[in-house]
């Protein structure tokens, strides 16, 4: 149950994250590819973590699973900001982690991992966490559905090859060279985008445009990184049969969103001019995610 209290931790902080990469991605850092990139460049700083937990090297499958697994991460968060820059965050997210579930069950099973069987109780409470997700995530244009599937096949490949490499080595091993991972794919990128070199150029030569970004940026990311932490915690300790469920519970960022609203005092943005069918959908959805928590729950047990 560990593993369940840690994704549900990770995805309360990665609900606020979201909401700061709204606000970046569409008034600050409007360039999907170079907020992928810092993204990765920031995470392989993991490495200055070393002399006091050490810098194991793991076996060559372990390091390639687990190098892999942090370049799938950034390729697909690349394509999660594309898609939050143009999509309304609420309906987004949802989307994406609702066939993120799918995708990891598929890639889970290509790479011999045990998985959910069908018509089981896991089954059923996996199938209705993706509903509750799709319904939070009503009205989608076709543009907005090529990036949900692009970012959510990339990070399905990322979560089963993630899990793969956390059965054959410790969870620091597995995190760092994830991380390492991740530095490599935004050099990769930056190798790879002429326009994201033109742009880190430009950064550098000119003060940001609006004052307090970079500060700004390091914080959500400070923030993102601790919700990383415990959903990567998560991915290692949960039963592979589980697995599709650390991405199926994200569904719960939609609600904790609505708490975070409430707290705050303001709107969820674009739901207040929705209509009373989109509305309805809403509601509809967070009843399934609760739904599918209660039975998740029970199966636990």
């Amino acid at each position: 149950m560990i593993w369940f209290a840690s994704v549900l931790s990770a995805y309360a902080l990665l609900a606020a994250v979201a909401v700061g990469d709204k606000f970046l991605l569409a008034r600050r850092l409007p360039d999907p590819a170079l907020y992928a990139f810092l993204v990765g460049l920031l995470g392989s700083l993991a490495v200055l973590l070393s002399p006091w937990l050490g810098f194991p090297v793991p076996d060559p499958a372990g390091l390639g699973l687990a190098i892999l697994s942090g370049i799938l991460f950034v390729l697909a968060s690349y394509f999660l900001y594309i898609g939050l820059r143009r999509e309304e965050v609420s309906r987004f997210i949802p989307a994406v982690g609702g066939l993120v579930a799918v995708f990891t069950l598929m890639f889970a099973a290509g790479l011999s991992l045990r998985t959910v069987s069908p018509f089981g109780r896991e089954f059923w409470a996996l199938l209705i966490l993706v509903a509750g997700s799709f319904e939070l995530s009503a009205r989608r244009g076709k543009a907005a559905v090529a990036y949900v599937v692009s970012a959510a096949a990339f990070f399905g490949l990322s979560f089963a090859t993630a899990k793969a490499a956390f059965l054959v080595q410790s969870f620091w091993s597995g995190f760092l060279w994830m991380r390492l991972g991740g530095g490599l794919a935004a050099v990769l990128l930056f190798l790879a985008l002429p326009g994201l070199r033109r742009g880190i150029r430009e950064g550098f030569q000119r003060p940001p445009a609006v004052p307090g970004t970079p500060l700004l940026f390091v914080g959500n990311q400070a923030l993102g990184a601790l919700g990383i932490v415990l959903q990567n915690f998560a991915v290692y300790l949960v039963p592979a049969l589980y697995l599709p469920f650390v991405n199926a519970l994200q569904g719960v960022q939609y609600v904790f969103l609505i708490l975070f609203a409430a707290i705050l005092g303001r709107q969820v943005p674009d739901l207040a001019e929705e209509g009373g069918q989109e509305l309805v959908r809403r509601v509809v959805g967070i009843l399934l995610v609760a739904l599918g928590l209660l039975l998740l729950a029970f199966t636990l047990q």
